[in-house]
């Protein structure tokens, strides 16, 4: 699995700032639902470890520990957050021994396939009663040109990767006949400046890189695409227009 927006030191600042944002959010999200002890807990798509950091505060568990498979990502989380453990395992395939009273992922299976098949195989790393907490994203709703062509541009890279940049409006057919404990449709209105410094590292990092980008999209779509998210970035406005729809699933075994 390669992480379709690259991992590079601007990717990793892009998710520290997404993280500033979600990382509360999420927090809240785990402690409404967890009532019982968590003996160990595991971030699975860990990236530069402020989720990881997040799980741990949340739920208190004494052993918390992020996989990831960039080993550029694991270096950044390691010296930022040397209390926890951090280790380079692909998320698709977790060892078989490996248990946890708590597994948790945001924006993951979006750059992931066959999804349906891999809630089992985590549900199956779990001790009895623990919970998979999965935190994806539904749908972005915005009217600013701007904000719509990049999103476009998005879900058909990640689409030509044979994912969902939405997998979150999959995720009920997914979870069918599996033990959902809560399942909720969560708006969050995001400014436009805060949302273009979100979306600015990309066209001027990973999409540099992206083979699907280079053919569907000519430079100077994108150079003009870039030097309007700058501008709303550099404005600073805390308007919005546009927000985020993400999907929140508990599971348990």
């Amino acid at each position: 699995m390669r992480y379709t927006f690259g991992d590079s030191l601007s990717a990793a600042e892009r998710l520290r700032r997404i993280a500033a944002f979600f990382d509360p959010l999420a927090a809240d999200f785990i402690r409404k639902h967890h009532d019982a002890a968590v003996f160990r807990a595991a971030d699975l798509g860990c990236g530069p470890g402020y989720s990881t950091a997040m799980l741990a505060e949340a739920t208190g568990a004494p052993e918390v520990v992020g996989f990831d498979q960039s080993k550029s990502f694991l270096k950044d989380a390691g010296m930022r957050f040397p209390h926890l453990t951090f280790r380079r395992v692909d998320v698709c395939q977790l060892p078989n021994d490996e248990k946890f009273s708590v597994l948790y992922c945001r924006f993951l299976l979006s750059h992931l396939q066959n999804c349906e098949a891999l809630l089992r195989k985590w549900l199956c790393h779990l001790v009895p009663g623990g919970r998979l907490y999965i935190d994806e994203l539904e749908s972005i709703s915005t009217e600013v040109p701007v904000f719509k062509k990049y999103l476009e541009i998005s879900d058909r890279l990640v689409s030509s990767q044979h994912a969902d940049l939405y997998v979150g409006r999959k995720l009920p057919a997914y979870c069918q006949g599996l033990k959902v404990l809560s399942a909720s449709s969560d708006v969050h209105p995001v400014s436009d400046s805060l949302a273009a410094s979100w979306f600015l590292p990309n066209t001027v990092g990973a999409w540099k890189d992206s083979e699907f980008i280079r053919s569907a999209y000519g430079n100077q779509e994108i150079e003009a695409l870039m030097g309007d998210l700058e501008a709303i970035y550099t404005e600073s406005t805390t308007q919005s227009h546009i927000t985020w729809t993400m999907k929140r699933i508990v599971l348990t075994n």
